[in-house]
């Protein structure tokens, strides 16, 4: 016999063998891959579902009720302002709006100014703050987006107050008279930092943050990042 032929057939013989086995293990492989995806979909739904949890908790259980309260005491203090008392060429009963402040102020510790600016550029502030001969409050932001809803609260987009070094935001109503005619803005400013640092309070290696409709970061455990558009919308 020729000896070629035994050894074409012996190796054709282990071919087929090892064809064999490889076909008998395609089915594994494929049904391990599909177990594979299948867990990791799995395992990113889960994840998903726990984010989700845990953004509804900290919006219903401390993000609301934050920005209810602050809404109710500023319209406390908005409710005591009387239109005529800073209507005239002169602001009268200061003194008694600046004591008041100073208590409302020493019970929200994330407030930064209480304040009035009137149509007729002037300020009442507290804590005390002096500013220059162009100061004109109604070319601010506040007191342009407050007088463009009359009857309603604003909250402004964040901006740096470079006095303090804290990024704030600002709640305004305008004052009006009978007549409708906005007379002032009454504002209050709130620091940021300590919402960024209570939001983000037990969370071990993850983190939460605030986003504005426009894509600016509110509140982040990264001062760095805040004012600046999130990473992956």
């Amino acid at each position: 016999m020729d000896k070629r032929a035994v050894s074409k057939k012996t190796w054709s013989l282990v071919a087929r063998m090892r064809l064999g086995l490889l076909l008998l293990f395609i089915p594994v492989l494929m049904l391990g891959g599909i177990y594979y995806l299948h867990m990791e979909r799995s395992l990113q739904n889960e994840l998903q579902q726990r984010l989700l949890a845990t953004n509804h908790q900290l919006r219903h259980v401390f993000i609301e009720p934050y920005l209810h309260e602050m809404e109710r005491q500023f319209t406390l203090i908005y409710d005591q302002v009387q239109v005529a008392d800073i209507s005239g060429p002169r602001l009268h009963n200061t003194e008694t709006y600046l004591k008041e402040w100073q208590l409302y102020k020493g019970v929200m510790a994330d407030l930064v100014y209480i304040y009035i600016g009137t149509a007729k550029r002037q300020m009442l502030i507290y804590p005390a703050w002096q500013a220059d001969a162009n100061f004109d409050p109604r070319v601010r932001p506040w007191y342009q987006l407050a007088s463009q809803h009359v009857g309603k609260m604003v909250w402004t987009e964040p901006y740096y107050d470079y006095t303090n070094g804290n990024l704030v935001i600002a709640l305004a109503r305008a004052l009006t008279d009978k007549e409708g005619k906005v007379r002032g803005v009454f504002a209050m400013d709130a620091i940021l930092a300590p919402f960024s640092a209570q939001l983000n309070r037990q969370l071990g290696d993850g983190y939460q943050m605030v986003v504005n409709q426009s894509g600016k970061v509110l509140a982040h455990p990264d001062p760095s990042r805040l004012l600046k558009p999130m990473t992956h919308p």
